[in-house]
Order: C-alpha cells, then sequence, then structure tokens
C-alpha cells in the first residue's frame, strides 16, 4: 500500500462531516466501530473485505471523535456565558500575542485569547477552565504580553454574530477555535497582572521578537506599506487595507498576504540559501532551518496555515534525515491527520481546506501539465532555456493550484478569478524578493537606523509597483467573475471528474475493473443534469421578502412575481476600514442567490446604519435604478460618497414621496411618507415608508420613521395600513408617545412584526414601550438579532414566514 496514510484519511475525514451533519448514537456508533475493525482484523488475508472494514471502521471512527471534540466539561467557561451579559472576574494566562488596534470611533482595544482557571461571580472564586476572547476597551498600567497571568472584571456573554443562511458565521469560526464565549473589558473595571512567570520560554522569545519587528515596521513604514510588510511577515493584518486587500482576492493572489505555506517555503529557501553560502552539509542546514520554521510559527501569530505549512516541512526533513524518500502525497496526508487528531473541528476551517487542497493539486497535477508543457523536453543549458523552463514551471504551479482550489474559493468568496494564472507570475517572485528584502531591512535596523530607512525606502517603491500592477490587473475586463456558492453535489462530481486526470485507464478492485473513460462519461452526465435541472428550474412567479440580519440596520430583499428584484436598504457600511453591512452579508446573499443585478435599489433614508452599505451594491452589482425621498437632511460623508456612486455609474435617480406607486406584475409597492411638498428637519421623520400590496397579502415597511410622521400616517391611512407583516420602525427603539405608537401598531394590524436589530446595540432597542405596545396587539415577533435572517413566501392565497432559527 503506497499511500497508507492517505487512505485512512479520507474516510476519517467523510466521519467527521457526517457527524457535523448528522447526530448519531455515541453507543451505537462505538459498538459498529469495534464489530468493523474486529472484521478487518479476522479478514487480514482476504484484501478486499479487510480493507472495506477497515475504512468503515475509520469513518465511525471520525464521527466519534468528532462528537467527542465538541462536548465541552461542566465547569468550561461557556456554562457562565449567556445572551444576557453578566459581570464576572477572570483569572487566567493569556495565551497568545495580544494585538492592539483602534475602533471605529478612535478607542485603542487590546484583543487576545485568555487561558482561564478560575471564575469569580457574586463574590467567590470557582475552578474554571477553556478559552475565552479578550477585548479590552480600557487603559492598564503595563502592556500585556503573552504568558502573563491575570485577572481581569468584565462582562462575559455568548458570541455574537450574524445569522444568515448560507454565510460566514462568527460564532462557528470561534468554536473552530474552541472559543465559546467573549469577554469585554471596558474603562473603569480592573485589570490586575498576577505573575510574569513564563511557561514557554520558546514562545515568549518568539513573541518578544514580533513585538520588534511590529514596532520597528510601523517606525520605518507608513501606511499602506507598514500593513502589507505586517502582514506578510509576521502575520498581522491589523493596519491592511481593505481596498489592497480587496484587489488581491481579485487576482486569486491573497495567499501572498496571508501567512501560509507559500510564505513558509520562501522563508525556508531563503534561509536555506543563506546556509549554503556557509558550506554547512545539507542535512545540518535543514535541521536549523527547521528549528527556525518552529520559532517562526510562533513569530508569526501560530495561526493554523502556518502552523500545518511547517508540520508539512518538517515532515519531509525528517524523511530526508533518514534517507527514505518521502511519498509527498501520504506526508501531507499525514500531517492533515495529526492536525484533525489533534482538532477535528479544523477539517471546517476555510484556511484549512485551501492550504492542503492547494498543495495536493500541486503534487497530483503538476505532473502531468509539466508532460502538456513539454516542461521535461526543455535545454537548461542556457539563459533562455532556463527562463523558458521557470516561466512554464510558474504557470504549472498556477494551473494546478487554481484547479484544486477555485470551488472552494468561490464557495467562501463568491469569486472565481481567472486572471489569477497570470497575476501569480507576477506576484509569487516579487514575493519572494521583498520577503528576502524584509529580512535584510530587519537586520539593517540591528547595525544602523539611517540604513534601514534607506532599505525600507527601497521596499516601499516595489511594494508600490506590486500594488500598481496588481490593481491593473484586477480592473481586467473578466479578471474575476461573482458566482454563487457551488453546492456540494457540484463539488463532489468536480473533484471526481477532475481526479480522472492522474487515474489510469483501468483500474481493478478485486473482481471489480473501472475504465477511466467509462467514469469520465459518468461524471459528465452527472454535471450535465446539475446545470439543466438548475438552468431550466421554473421560478414559482411569486412574492418573497427576506428580512437579512445585519446587526444594527435595516436590509430587506423584495423579490417580485415577474423575476424583478428590489432592495430596501443594505445595513451599515460606506467606510472600507469598518463593518460593512453589505460586503460581509447583502452581497455574498445575494451572489448566492444568483442575483448579480438589481431592478430598484430603495433608500429608505440617509442614515449610515441604512445607507453605508448601499455604496458596496452599486460598486458591485449592475443597479437600474436608484429610489430615495431626496430629503437629505443630513450631510455626511457617506451620503456625499452614495451622491457620486450614484452619478459615476450613470444610474437613473428617482425621488419618491407619499402617493407615488411602484406597479408590478400582481401588485403595488405604495409609498406612504414622507409628505408630498414638506421638508422636516428629523431624518427619520422623512424615512420612506412603503407597502407593498400583493394578491391578498400587504407589508409595511417602516425605515426609521417616528413621532409626527407616524402620527399622521395613522390619522390619513388608517385601515389602509392594514397589514399581515410590519417591518417595525427604528428597529424597535422609542419613536413617539405610547398612545401614537400603539395607535399605528393597532391601525396595522400585523400579525408578524420583524424588528432589525444587532444583539449588543447601544441605543438597547428594542425598547419596552415598542414592545409593549406590540405585545397589546399581539403579532408573533421576529428579531433579527436573536433569529436571523427571516424570509415570507407568499402564494395565491396564503403566506408562510420562517425564521433562521426559531429560538435561540
Amino acid at each position: 500500500m503506497k499511500r497508507p496514510i492517505l487512505y485512512l484519511l479520507v474516510p476519517f475525514a467523510l466521519g467527521i462531516v457526517s457527524s457535523a451533519l448528522f447526530k448519531a448514537s455515541p453507543a451505537y456508533t462505538f459498538s459498529l466501530t469495534a464489530l468493523f475493525l474486529l472484521v478487518s482484523i479476522l479478514s487480514i488475508k482476504k484484501n478486499l473485505l479487510s480493507h472495506t472494514a477497515l475504512y468503515i471502521a475509520v469513518f465511525l471512527f471520525g464521527i466519534l471523535y468528532y462528537q467527542n471534540s465538541i462536548i465541552l466539561p461542566g465547569d468550561h467557561i461557556s456554562r457562565f456565558a449567556s445572551d444576557t451579559p453578566v459581570k464576572v472576574s477572570l483569572q487566567g494566562v493569556i495565551s497568545d500575542d495580544p494585538i492592539v488596534s483602534f475602533t471605529s470611533y478612535h478607542k485603542s482595544k487590546t484583543s487576545f485569547v485568555l487561558n482561564v482557571d478560575s471564575v469569580k461571580e457574586g463574590g467567590s472564586w470557582r475552578e474554571s477552565r477553556g478559552l475565552i476572547d479578550v477585548g479590552l476597551y480600557a487603559r492598564v498600567k503595563e502592556p500585556l504580553h503573552f504568558g502573563q497571568k491575570i485577572i481581569i472584571e468584565g462582562i462575559i456573554s455568548k458570541p455574537v454574530g450574524l445569522k444568515n443562511p448560507g454565510l460566514f458565521d462568527y460564532t462557528k469560526y470561534l468554536a473552530i477555535k474552541d472559543i465559546y464565549a467573549r469577554f469585554r473589558v471596558k474603562e473603569g473595571d480592573a485589570v490586575e497582572i498576577v505573575s510574569d512567570r513564563i511557561s514557554n520560554p520558546v514562545k515568549a522569545v518568539a513573541y518578544r521578537l514580533r513585538n520588534w519587528m511590529r514596532t520597528v515596521m510601523d517606525k520605518h513604514f507608513e501606511a499602506p506599506y507598514s500593513g502589507f510588510i505586517k502582514a506578510i511577515m509576521i502575520g498581522d493584518r491589523t493596519d491592511l487595507r481593505y481596498s489592497l486587500n480587496n484587489d488581491f482576492i481579485k487576482t486569486g493572489t491573497i495567499h501572498a498576504i496571508a501567512i501560509s505555506g507559500l510564505n513558509v517555503g520562501l522563508i525556508a529557501a531563503i534561509f536555506l540559501g543563506a546556509l549554503a553560502l556557509f558550506r554547512l552539509p545539507k542535512k545540518i542546514s535543514l535541521v536549523l532551518v527547521a528549528c527556525i520554521m518552529i520559532l517562526y510559527t510562533f513569530i508569526a501569530g501560530s495561526s493554523p496555515p502556518i502552523v500545518r505549512a511547517v508540520i508539512i516541512f518538517i515532515v519531509f526533513v525528517a524523511g530526508y534525515l533518514i534517507d527514505r524518500e518521502s511519498e509527498m502525497l501520504n506526508s501531507l496526508a499525514f500531517t492533515a491527520f495529526i492536525m484533525l487528531l489533534a482538532s477535528p473541528k479544523e477539517l471546517f476551517d476555510p484556511s484549512f481546506q485551501l492550504s492542503f487542497i492547494s498543495i495536493a493539486s500541486m503534487i497530483i497535477f503538476m505532473p502531468k501539465i509539466n508532460s502538456f508543457l513539454g516542461i521535461d523536453m526543455i535545454k537548461r543549458n542556457s539563459f533562455w532555456g532556463k527562463s523558458r523552463l521557470y516561466i512554464l514551471s510558474a504557470v504549472s504551479v498556477s494551473i494546478a493550484a487554481w484547479l484544486g482550489t477555485w470551488p472552494i474559493v468561490a464557495f467562501y468568496f463568491n469569486i472565481i478569478s481567472p486572471v489569477a494564472l497570470i497575476a501569480n507570475l507576477v506576484v509569487v517572485p516579487a514575493l519572494f524578493l521583498l520577503t528576502a528584502a524584509s529580512f535584510i531591512f530587519l537586520l539593517a535596523d540591528i547595525l544602523s537606523e539611517f540604513l534601514a530607512g534607506i532599505v525600507a525606502h527601497g521596499i516601499s517603491a516595489f511594494c508600490g509597483t506590486i500594488f500598481t500592477v496588481n490593481h491593473f490587473l484586477a480592473g481586467f475586463p473578466f479578471a474575476y467573475i461573482r458566482v454563487a456558492a457551488p453546492s456540494p453535489e457540484f463539488m463532489i462530481i468536480y473533484y471526481a471528474a477532475i481526479s480522472l486526470i492522474v487515474m489510469p485507464p483501468r483500474v481493478e478492485f478485486g473482481k471489480l475493473k473501472l475504465r477511466r473513460a467509462g467514469m469520465l462519461i459518468l461524471m459528465l452526465l452527472f454535471f450535465n443534469g446539475l446545470v439543466w435541472s438548475d438552468a431550466l428550474a421554473i421560478k414559482d412567479g411569486l412574492l418573497k421578502i427576506t428580512f437579512l440580519d445585519v446587526g444594527q440596520g435595516d436590509s430587506a430583499l423584495v423579490e417580485l412575481p415577474g423575476g424583478e428584484n428590489v432592495l430596501i436598504d443594505a445595513g451599515s457600511g460606506g467606510d472600507e476600514e469598518s463593518f460593512d453591512a453589505a460586503r460581509s452579508v447583502v452581497a455574498p446573499y445575494l451572489w448566492n442567490k444568483k442575483i448579480n443585478k438589481l431592478d430598484a435599489v430603495i433608500v429608505t433614508h440617509f442614515h449610515e446604519d441604512h445607507l453605508g452599505g448601499i455604496i458596496y451594491i452599486l460598486e458591485n452589482f449592475k443597479v437600474d435604478r436608484v429610489m430615495d425621498s431626496g430629503a437629505s437632511c443630513e450631510k455626511s460623508v457617506i451620503f456625499d460618497k452614495y451622491q457620486r456612486a450614484v452619478k459615476t455609474k450613470k444610474i437613473r435617480h428617482e425621488i419618491m414621496r407619499e402617493g407615488d406607486a411602484i406597479n408590478f406584475n400582481g401588485g403595488t409597492i405604495f409609498v406612504l411618507n414622507p409628505e408630498k411638498n414638506k421638508e422636516i428637519a428629523d431624518c427619520n421623520e422623512n424615512s420612506l415608508v412603503l407597502k407593498i400590496h400583493y394578491r391578498t397579502f400587504d407589508a409595511l415597511f417602516c425605515g426609521d420613521a417616528s413621532g409626527y410622521a407616524l402620527e399622521r400616517m395613522t390619522d390619513k391611512y388608517g385601515n389602509f395600513l392594514g397589514s399581515d407583516i410590519i417591518k417595525i420602525p427604528h428597529h424597535g427603539g422609542n419613536v413617539g408617545s405610547e398612545a401614537a405608537v400603539k395607535n399605528f401598531f393597532d391601525a396595522s394590524g400585523a400579525k408578524i412584526a420583524v424588528i432589525s436589530v444587532a444583539k449588543m446595540n447601544k441605543y438597547r432597542a428594542p425598547s419596552q414601550k415598542t414592545l409593549k405596545a406590540l405585545t397589546d396587539s399581539n403579532p408573533i415577533i421576529y428579531k433579527t438579532k436573536d433569529n436571523g435572517t427571516v424570509i415570507v413566501s407568499v402564494n395565491k392565497e396564503s403566506y408562510d414566514a420562517k425564521p433562521y432559527l426559531e429560538d435561540n
């Protein structure tokens, strides 16, 4: 058996996936595992039966192993966390390198992970354990660093994440890292350093070097170069600009600024080249570089991709030291198996998947691609021959990695980057030179600050060139394509089909004989079935409304019966360095629904939590027309960006006021507010209030309307406000007198109320007064902070409202 670990890894990983999707009885699974393992041992002389039983046993073991990994002990720190924040004190050890950043409101924030050993609640200390994500917004007397034992006082709660189907879930992301609670320390809360004694001196040295490198880079480089250099050298992406990061995503070269196997390979090559100058034996050089890479793992923040890459490097070095040629695919599988045994949840980390699949793709496909490109036939005794060899080898690497990773990139990032095949030929060699130059810069700083400044100036100029070229490539027609996340069925068929490239023409499993041509035809038939079933899918021709969870803000997608798509608001955003609801939620949701064009975008009013995300939508989607009230009650940077985007994209702009209407197939969108020829200073009062009428169904969208606007509409429209569903105004906050709010809700008579609100918001919305007024009219209340996305489907005679989470 040439690749024993690989053959065990596959069923083990499949078991982990199955366990995450379906619950199974641990006792039943354990019994089956033991049974199949026994069958495998007893039938060891019968290869096919023994191997089949063994793989089934390993698959079942994967199910058991994952189930065990998600069981938390009774004294785990997450047991103290709930949706309601509670004030407690924690004692524990800082387990990583604290990162200092600044919030959108320019307040210092120190982030780190605390390994808890005890918790104090209600006056007494109790033993506890587990990791917790800490955000420190208070000043401390001394800088915090790895290994310190501290006592901190603050608020503990469950992690807060947005809840939208098919999109990034921050809570699940933290769970992969074994973090199930968050802790926030505000100004005035106590922070006490108990001990500076460090149990891991290697890690402590590495983090000191990391902080020194960060300080030196901040001193000699200006933005955006400092953020870029810190990202590629120490994995600190705190100051990396979004626009820069976005260009690398578009060109498929994001691996260049995400510390990963590429960086490890480049740094190992640099140190091996430097040690070669001392004429050391290769085995000694490899051992020294392996030790350096272990230290560098901690310097780079011990991120999972770099840990994986260093483990792979060490496995290869170990194989060379014992004079045993390493079977690369088996070594890669061994590394993956070890990491999954350490933490099976890592399998669901996108970086884990991309790391291993990209390397496996290069190992598997490069020989075939090299043969196709005729690389083995190139004469290497001339400059042109060597140049051609380098270029074609780089092309081979790029094609092989792209073949393996594009479906995963498309699944997580909704993008395919054909230009990556060209961009990598530029970026990868440039990254090698930049990494080498950065080490020279660090050495220069030790010798002379003046010399370091000169080197830094040269590096900045080189970075500028890389940014310019990459931005130019990102602007190519069809350089990147926004797509829906591929289905699991598509990905299975795709990977099965491309695996046939390296499969022998004929494979025999005992009496079972498989021909590559026949299997390829079968895969193509399955693939065609998927494509045509999607293409021929009949639209139901009915109305659908999706209230998205965008945190503290509003956004709703309205899919009209005629196939038109209307977006009402897009949450907060507009500042590339801050959270953008459209970038993180609205746009990915639209792409996953194969929506790249919007027939209309409606802005209810110009507050940032409604307007901000619209800018990203206008820049990344084809929009036929934009509608708003025209009431520019507040001038702001976001409003100016919005106006520029509309003009730059030459989008039709329409002003809507009371009495206007949009007709669609089977229904009408009525505008109820603001008044036709009246300007009100308050921006919320000028909110567009819309009523969607379709057959026997009505939905009322209230924006942030409040006070006078609610009273006026109640008096003027009365029973016309009657609706099945109401989007509560102003996120359920205080919107006027108790009587006025109650009268408005009573007039609407809605059976379902949707409140778009963040879990923890400074406005403490929804208010008890608003909830009381709602309760009196007795609708079903869905809050996005608890229920996530709410999807309303309207058929000819009735409607159905489904929240993403029934209860939280």
